[in-house]
């Protein structure tokens, strides 16, 4: 179905698409998990 676009070949693949949003997700993960410790632990706060 793709390869019936104008444009197929800019189009990334369906794998690296999903890894690319699985990375995001666990940098977001991240980021809240270190909000929450910095909110319940302020002097344990590294940022």
């Amino acid at each position: 179905m793709i390869s019936k676009k104008q444009f197929a070949d800019l189009i990334m693949p369906i794998e690296e698409r999903m890894k690319t949003v699985e990375d995001y997700i666990k940098v977001q993960d991240f980021l809240f998990a270190s909000f929450l410790l910095c909110y319940s632990f302020p002097y344990k706060c590294i940022f």
